[in-house]
């Protein structure tokens, strides 16, 4: 059985995946500079790749995440919320994905899903996890457009 959908974002930028790619892919350690509430976010090892684990301190919740997936030429990420964790969920996967819109724009999806998710779950998780990600985009759109 696949996983179940806990929430999905989705904006659009002015500018190239090449262009975003850097805060998405390399710079997956660097929520701190453009995600609202983030206190602290480290990377060990200090290189993004499968398998590095990013520790955030995010609106008072101190979170472990396991990168799963790191794919640079379809600018995708996935990545496992390690226990424990705050949502009434089992196995909290976040991913995100850049896809070329028109010209030179950009469209982020960026999603949860989980292994493991009952309509309760998802009731408290899901509006929680939406106003995380679309708080980050919409910040994310401040600062690039500065």
């Amino acid at each position: 059985m696949g996983r179940t959908l806990v929430t999905e974002v989705v904006q659009t930028f002015n500018c190239s995946p090449d262009e975003l790619w850097p805060v998405f892919g390399p710079g997956w350690a660097s929520l701190k500079l453009w995600m609202p509430g983030v206190k602290s976010c480290s990377l060990s090892p200090p290189n993004v790749e499968v398998g590095a684990v990013r520790s955030v301190i995010v609106k008072g919740n101190q979170l472990s995440e396991r990168m799963i997936r790191y794919d640079p030429d379809d600018y995708f990420t996935e990545y496992l919320v390690l226990d424990p964790h705050p949502y009434p969920v089992k196995g909290l996967y976040g991913n995100t994905r850049l896809e070329r819109n028109g010209e030179n724009g950009t469209k982020i999806t960026w999603w949860a899903d989980a292994d493991e998710a009952d309509e309760e779950g998802i009731k408290v998780a899901g509006p929680y996890l939406t106003s995380l990600f679309e708080s980050g985009l919409g910040s994310l759109h401040k600062l690039l457009e500065a």
